[in-house]
Formats: C-alpha cells, sequence, structure tokens
C-alpha cells in the first residue's frame, strides 16, 4: 500500500521537475556565422574586431618576371629577400618582388642537378640556403651566392630502417645544428649536427588512445587487432626558429589541444600555459580546433603565425600565445584565400602562398594593426611605459581587445598605481598580477589600520560578553522575558542555530528524531533551498576572480538560481523513487529534510569562502578552496547518514542506494530534457501552422 501511494505522486512530483527544467532550459543556441575580422574573448566567444591586416595586392608570376608559379609549395623571407619555391625552380626576388635569381639546376661534384619538387627553404643570417626535397630525400645547401655547398642525405637512422626518408621542411640554429621535419616520421623532428649526421629526436609526439580504444583493444580477438590501425602519434607539419632560437611546430590534427609548440633544447614544450585561455589552435569551439594547422613563421618581435588550411585562414599570436588577431578567409573576394600552402612575414608585413591563385597575397597592417605590433613589442622589451601607451590607443579603438589590459597594468605597476594596476589586470583575468599587486596593496593597508582592527575585535568580544554576563545574571534572578516577539525570536533561534546544531553534534539521534518524532521542519528546508540559490548568486557575483571565473556582465539570475537548486531537488524525487523498490522506510518530507539540515552549513562556509577569497592571495587561495571542498564533504557525509537512518538500511544497501539514486537522476534528466523537446517542437509546429494559416485567409 505504501509503493502504491508514493508512485501516485510520482507523475505529479516529475511533472513540476519538468516545469522548473523547462524553465532554465527553454532556449536555443543558433550556429551564427564569424565575422571577417574577429578575435575571441575571455569566455571563448568569437568577438568582432577592426582589421588588423588589410589585402594589398596579389604577386604573380608576371610581376616577378618570372614564366610561372605554378605548384608553389614554400615561401621564405630573409635578409630583404624573398624565396619561392615551385615544383621546378627556386625563385629570388627583393623586398619589392623584383627578380634577383631563380634556381632551376646547379652544378654539383656529380654533374649537373635540377630542382626537383622543393617543399621547405630556409636561409640563416650568414645568407646560406637549405632547401629540402622529399622525393629525392636530399637537402640541398648554397653559400650567399647561391652556389651550390653541399648535399646532405638520408643519415640513416637505426629507427627508421625500411622508412623512405623525406625531408620536408628545415630549420638551422645559429650554431649549425639542422632540424629537420620529414614525412612519416613519428618518433619526432629530426636533429642533425652541423656535419649532417644523425644526433637525436626532438619532441616527440605523445599518443593518447581514448578509454575507448583501450578497451576495445583489450576484448579484441588476435584477428581482430590485426585489423585495427595502429596507433601512430601524428606527425608534424611545419617548423620554425622563434627570435629566441626555441622551435615552434604545428600538428596537423584537430583533436589536439596542443596542436602548435614551443620546444626548448630539451625537446620540452614550453609554450605558456594560460588560465582559461585555449592554446594557440586557430579557430575553435570550447577546447576543440576546428582548423588544421599546416604552416608557422616566426616574426623578429617574437609574434609568431599560423596557416589554417581548413578555413584559409592566418591567425597571429604574441610570445605568450595570446591570439593578437586574424586574416584571410574562404571566398573569392579580395583579402580571401583560395588555396594557401604557407605563410610568412616580411617587416611588417605578411606574405601567403596560394597554390590555386598561384600568387603570393600581400597582406599589410591597418593603423589598428600597426599599434598592436608597436605594443606587443615594446611590452616584450620590457618598456612597459611605451607600452602602455600604444595599448590604450588600441583599447580606443577596440574596447573588446582585454589582452591590452595587461600591458597598461604592468605599466601602472611600475608605477605604484596600484588600483589602476588591480584594475586592469582583473579586465584582462590576469590572476598572477593582480595577486602580486593585491598583496602590496593589502600589506599596506594592513600597516595602516591593523592597530583599529585589533580594538574593533576587542570591543565586539567586551560587548558580547557584557550582553551575555546581564542575561545570565537576569535569568539566575527568574526574571525571564516574554512576549510574542521574544516568543518568535527564541523560535527562530531554536529553528535556526539549536536544532541545526544538534543535527551537526548528534546526526543519528537527530534524524532518527526526524524519522520517528516528525522533528524538523520542512519550512526550515526551503528556507535552506532558497538560502542555496541566493548564495550561488551571491558568489558568481563576488567570488574573486583568483578563485573561480565568471562572466559578471552576461548572468541570468533566474537561471542561476533554478539551476542551483534543480539538483538538489532531482536527488530527492530519484532517492525517494529509489527508496520505493528497497523498501526504505523514509517519507519524501524525511529525505528533503536530512538534505537541507545536511546543506545547511554549507551557507555558512560558502559565503565564508565567498568573503575570503576577496582577501587572499594566489598563494593563499587554497583555504579558500579547502572551505568550499569541506561544505561539500560535511553535505555528503550528513547526507549519507540521515539516509541511512530514515531509510533503516545497512551501510552496504545505502552506498547501493546513493548509486541507484544518482542513475535514477540521469534517466529523470533525460525524460525531461526529452519530454521539454518534443513540447517545444510541439508548440513551435502549432506556432507555425498557425501562422500560415493566418498567411493564407
Amino acid at each position: 500500500m505504501q509503493i502504491n501511494r508514493k508512485m501516485r505522486k510520482f507523475p505529479a512530483v516529475l511533472l513540476v521537475l519538468i516545469l522548473i527544467i523547462s524553465l532554465i532550459s527553454g532556449y536555443t543556441v543558433q550556429a551564427k556565422d564569424l565575422p571577417s575580422s574577429y578575435t575571441y574573448s575571455f569566455w571563448k566567444d568569437t568577438v568582432p574586431a577592426p582589421v588588423a591586416y588589410e589585402w594589398e595586392k596579389s604577386i604573380r608570376a608576371k610581376d616577378i618576371g618570372v614564366n610561372n608559379i605554378d605548384n608553389i609549395t614554400d615561401i621564405f623571407y630573409k635578409n630583404s629577400k624573398v624565396y619561392i619555391a615551385t615544383k621546378e625552380q627556386v625563385i629570388i626576388a627583393d623586398d619589392n618582388f623584383n627578380l634577383i635569381q631563380t634556381i632551376t639546376e646547379f652544378d654539383t661534384p656529380n654533374g649537373t642537378q635540377a630542382i626537383n619538387a622543393p617543399s621547405g627553404i630556409f636561409v640563416t643570417d650568414d645568407g646560406d640556403t637549405y632547401i629540402t626535397e622529399p622525393d629525392s630525400g636530399v637537402i640541398f645547401q648554397f653559400n650567399n651566392d647561391y652556389e651550390y655547398v653541399r648535399t646532405l642525405e638520408d643519415p640513416q637512422i637505426d629507427s627508421l630502417q625500411g622508412v623512405k626518408y623525406a625531408p620536408n621542411k628545415i630549420v638551422v640554429d645559429e650554431v649549425g645544428r639542422l632540424y629537420v621535419q620529414a614525412k612519416s616520421v613519428y618518433e619526432g623532428i629530426i636533429e642533425l649536427d652541423p656535419y649532417g649526421e644523425f644526433t637525436r629526436f626532438v619532441g616527440a609526439n605523445k599518443v593518447n588512445p581514448s578509454i575507448a580504444d583501450i578497451f576495445w583493444r583489450q576484448i579484441a580477438t588476435e584477428e581482430q587487432l590485426a585489423r585495427m590501425t595502429l596507433w601512430l602519434p601524428t606527425d608534424y607539419s611545419d617548423i620554425a626558429l622563434d627570435q629566441n632560437g626555441f622551435l615552434l611546430a604545428t600538428v596537423k590534427d584537430t583533436s589536439s589541444k596542443e596542436p602548435v609548440r614551443r620546444l626548448n633544447s630539451k625537446g620540452i614544450d614550453i609554450m605558456p600555459e594560460l588560465d582559461n585561455i585555449n592554446r594557440p589552435m586557430g579557430d575553435y569551439v570550447g577546447e576543440t580546433s576546428s582548423s588544421i594547422l599546416t604552416s608557422i613563421a616566426a616574426a623578429e618581435d617574437g609574434r609568431f603565425a599560423v596557416l589554417d588550411t581548413n578555413n584559409s585562414k592566418v591567425f597571429v599570436y604574441n610570445e605568450d600565445g595570446r591570439l593578437l588577431y586574424m586574416l584571410g578567409g574562404q571566398g573569392k573576394k579580395e583579402g580571401n584565400l583560395n588555396s594557401p600552402v604557407d605563410i610568412t612575414f616580411m617587416e611588417d608585413r605578411i606574405l601567403v602562398a596560394d597554390l590555386v591563385s598561384r600568387s603570393i597575397e600581400v597582406f599589410s597592417p591597418t593603423e589598428y594593426g600597426l599599434l598592436i605590433n608597436e605594443a606587443a613589442y615594446t611590452d616584450n622589451t620590457f618598456d612597459y611605459d611605451k607600452a602602455a601607451e600604444l595599448w590604450e590607443k588600441v583599447l580606443e579603438i577596440n574596447p573588446n581587445f582585454y589582452y591590452a589590459n595587461v600591458g597598461i597594468g604592468k605599466a601602472a605597476l611600475r608605477n605604484e598605481q596600484f588600483d589602476v594596476a588591480m584594475t586592469s589586470f582583473q579586465n584582462a583575468y590576469e590572476r598572477e598580477y593582480y595577486s602580486e599587486t593585491f598583496e602590496r596593496v593589502r600589506e599596506d593597508w594592513l600597516d595602516k589600520y591593523m592597530i583599529y582592527i585589533v580594538l574593533v575585535i576587542i570591543l565586539v568580544i567586551a560587548v558580547y560578553t557584557g550582553i551575555k554576563q546581564y542575561f545570565m545574571r537576569r535569568n539566575a534572578k527568574g526574571i525571564y522575558m516574554h512576549g510574542r516577539v521574544v516568543n518568535a525570536a527564541k523560535m527562530l533561534k531554536y529553528q535556526m542555530i539549536t536544532y541545526p546544531k544538534t543535527v551537526l553534534a548528534r546526526p543519528f539521534k537527530t534524524f532518527d528524531d526526524v524519522k520517528y518524532e516528525g522533528k524538523g521542519s520542512v519550512a526550515f528546508g526551503v528556507f535552506v533551498m532558497f538560502a542555496i540559490g541566493l548564495l550561488s548568486i551571491i558568489s558568481y557575483q563576488y567570488t574573486s576572480f583568483l578563485i573561480t571565473y565568471t562572466n559578471k556582465e552576461n548572468i541570468n539570475v533566474f537561471m542561476l538560481f533554478f539551476s542551483t537548486i534543480a539538483p538538489y531537488l532531482i536527488f530527492i524525487v530519484a532517492n525517494w523513487a529509489v527508496s520505493v523498490l528497497l523498501c526504505g522506510k523514509g517519507s519524501m518530507s524525511n529525505i528533503f529534510k536530512v538534505n537541507m539540515y545536511a546543506l545547511y552549513p554549507t551557507i555558512f562556509l560558502n559565503l565564508a569562502g565567498v568573503i575570503l577569497s576577496n582577501f587572499v592571495t594566489n598563494d593563499e587561495k587554497a583555504l579558500v578552496t579547502f572551505l568550499f571542498g569541506l561544505s561539500i564533504f560535511i553535505y555528503v557525509l550528513y547526507t549519507f547518514i540521515g539516509l541511512t537512518v530514515v531509510h533503516q538500511y545497512t551501510f552496504t544497501k545505502s552506498v547501493v542506494s546513493i548509486i541507484l539514486s544518482i542513475i535514477a537522476m540521469i534517466i529523470i534528466v533525460f525524460v525531461i530534457i526529452l519530454l521539454t523537446t518534443l513540447v517545444t517542437n510541439f508548440v513551435n509546429n502549432i506556432y507555425t501552422m498557425f501562422k500560415e494559416l493566418i498567411m493564407h485567409i
């Protein structure tokens, strides 16, 4: 009978939950076309931005003075010269694209050698030119006068026996070491000494199979394993050398969260990890890239650019890996790219080699782009005051360029303008610098006001002690306060302080009283539920960004409130439904009160954490995290004890009950989403039919 009564209530309860969830989920997200020029906000949303680079001109074969630049594969700029690799030649032009020389064939000790499908060019500071030919499996070196020097053939690497050596891209450091990106080499970038002898692999990619892949391989038969593809890491697609001598490399893999890497001499990726900011990966949605990065180029001022052949775009980053701007895009109008294959910096300009257009597309910086370039450079050279002036001009043009606030904050911190510095770092979501600035401000404030703080604490303790002694003497004399207000205050104290303290001190006894003596208050539980929802809004608005990032400009109060209390309500319903199957003795009222009394201490712990978060530095925030973690632990512990008592379960049965309740929560949420979707579609269809009917009348 009890089970039947419970089950009759379930549809009504589920309907209420559907209405609540519908309120907080009754919206749809529509895909938006990306603007022609944009950057990404701190919240990973695309934000329209002024054009930083605009198309200047297209350079074709006739402009250079050659017959063709068909099948272009690579472009490189060094020492005021542009180097262009095509299928049958290497073209050298000046920075005005006037032809200097072409290399189609050259003399070697073994006779005349013709250029054969070169894919990579690198020129050293001394003017030595290196050209890779993957089909031939060789690297050619030429001197400053473009005279043949030597041929670097297969270095005969033991681990690559049976693999064709196909050098694709090359860079050479200041001491003459050669770094070669070869096709179908998964061990990493090949390092050769100045004599062309193999020394080691640098920056080997790791294989990260999914849990599902690991599971299926564990249970697969030998025949199935033989048919499965090997777990091979993705090889690099391009390499470059930055101004500090570090290797920059791209990986052509959309599943990688690190498609752009900066490798030190040990082959370790040292690309900065920025809080809540994706590493350089071109376009992305959340944490997933939608770009295929096939080329990378480094500028002398610290910037680097990557080419996304999937979307025909170029993304330019500063030395720390923060996106500065983008250019290009798919299409046939001026400034768009058809089939880009390589990029390079030419002073302030950016050159893009386009295979289909058979051209070199030249992009020049706008006033906005020049400001960003100069500001980023002065920032890297530690001229913070000049950088701050430039970043302020950038913000005047584009207020959404939040990274500019970092440069402004650095200058303000250096000049001990702490208020300006803290505001700037907070606008840039820069935790490290903000923490450093706040620590200095806090020290100055404590030095100035510590004596007053101590006096206030002593005064509060004295007043509290005096009031407490006064009422104790009155009670000793039998003088008690009476009246409705006093009785209401006493009842409020009992409900809000005394009984919750008893729950914390003796949970087994008090939860047993909840079950058998009907103690505890449903009204108190409603108050706690409302307080938790309200606290979520307070936490969202006032928790320091050193602890958690929140977009305070984009807050839906009702969404936040209901999304906070909904999981607790769903758990209560789920546990109540599971108790029907497991013959639990607790009613829904019991379950509700148990959850709310267990939740009550979290209000004070979370509130204390919110307040404390605004007084700690980065090094001290573990204390706030501990308070938040402690609140979760207390809730879980007392909920478990309470449900065990009211349902009269054993320990094992309680654990099973909790697990089944979580599963039931998932089912309930699925049903709610399904029904909400069906209702939404039904309403939309009725609305569409109504509109069509009106149009035909």
